[in-house]
C-alpha cells in the first residue's frame, strides 16, 4: 500500500466519529423534523404526506404566529443586547479594580474554590471526583 492511500485511510479513520455523530445528530434529525414537518402525524396512524400545507396554515392562518414570532424578535434583540451590554461593562469594572470591593464577588470566589475543593484532584482533595472514580 502506498503512502497516499496509507494517509488516506488514516485520515478517514480518525474522522470517522465526527462523521457518525454529525449523520445521526445533525444529519438525520435535520432531514426527518423536515419531513414530518410535511406530513400530518399523530403518532399512532402512519404519515400522511400534505407537502407545504402545514406551513400555508402557520404563516396564513394561525392567528398566535406573528404574535410568537414578535415575542421571540424581542428576546432575541431585546434581551440579547441588554444582557451583552451589561455583561461587558461588569467585566470592565471588574478588570478596573472598581467592583473589588463589593462583598457579592466574595461569593463567586467561594463557588470557586469549593468547585475546587470537590472536583479538582490537582490540589490533592477531588472528594467527588474519588467518588465517581
Amino acid at each position: 500500500m502506498n503512502t497516499q492511500k496509507r494517509n488516506l485511510r488514516n485520515g478517514l479513520l480518525f474522522i470517522s466519529p465526527w462523521i457518525f455523530g454529525f449523520l445521526c445528530f445533525t444529519a438525520y434529525p435535520m432531514f426527518s423534523s423536515l419531513y414530518y414537518s410535511m406530513t400530518e402525524y399523530n403518532l399512532i396512524s402512519d404519515p400522511i404526506f400534505v407537502g407545504l400545507d402545514n406551513y400555508k396554515q402557520l404563516l396564513f392562518e394561525d392567528e398566535l404566529f406573528l404574535t410568537v414570532l414578535g415575542n421571540t424578535m424581542y428576546m432575541i434583540f431585546v434581551g440579547l443586547t441588554i444582557t451583552t451590554v451589561v455583561t461587558i461593562f461588569i467585566a470592565i469594572l471588574l478588570t478596573r479594580r472598581i467592583l473589588k470591593e463589593f462583598p457579592f464577588l466574595e461569593l463567586f470566589s467561594s463557588f470557586q474554590h469549593l468547585f475546587l475543593l470537590l472536583f479538582l484532584r490537582f490540589y490533592g482533595f477531588g472528594y467527588c471526583s474519588l467518588i465517581l472514580v
